[in-house]
C-alpha cells in the first residue's frame, strides 16, 4: 500500500471517529497536545501522525491501533448499518416509568404500548453495547 493510500485510510478512520464521538479536531489538538495544523493535516490525508501520537489516539477513542491506519471499510458500513437500526428502533421507543411500559412508536400508526419483561430490556441494552464497542 502507497503512503498516499495509507493516509487516505487512515484521514478517513479519524475522521469518523470524531464525528461518531462529536468531537473537533481544536478538541483532540488539545487532549493530545499537538497544534489544530497537525488534527487538520491529518483529516485531510496531508500527514501521518507517528506511532505514539496513533497509539494516543487510539487509546483516547477506545478502539484498536488497526482500526485508525487499516481499511476497515466492508466491518465499518455493517456496524454503521446496524447503529442505524438500533437508533432507529431506540427512537421509536418511550418509557413510561410511571405505568413500567416502553411505548413504540410506529411510523404512519397510533402509539401503542407494549409491556417489555425487564429481561430483554437488558438484552437491548447489551446489544446496544455490544454495537458500539469493537469487535477485536
Amino acid at each position: 500500500m502507497s503512503d498516499y493510500e495509507t493516509k487516505k485510510i487512515f484521514s478517513k478512520n479519524l475522521s469518523r471517529l470524531l464525528s461518531a464521538h462529536n468531537i473537533t479536531q481544536a478538541e483532540l489538538a488539545n487532549i493530545l497536545n499537538v497544534s489544530p495544523a497537525s488534527i487538520s493535516g491529518w483529516c485531510t490525508g496531508d500527514k501521518m501522525p507517528r506511532m505514539n501520537k496513533i497509539e494516543k489516539i487510539a487509546q483516547y477513542f477506545e478502539v484498536q491501533k488497526s482500526d485508525l491506519i487499516e481499511d476497515h471499510s466492508d466491518r465499518q458500513v455493517q456496524e454503521d448499518e446496524q447503529y442505524r437500526r438500533l437508533k432507529e428502533l431506540a427512537a421509536k421507543m418511550e418509557e413510561d416509568d410511571e405505568n413500567g411500559v416502553v411505548i413504540l412508536r410506529a411510523k404512519g400508526k397510533s402509539q401503542k404500548s407494549y409491556r417489555i419483561p425487564e429481561e430483554k430490556i437488558t438484552l437491548l441494552e447489551m446489544l446496544a453495547k455490544e454495537l458500539m464497542e469493537d469487535d477485536d
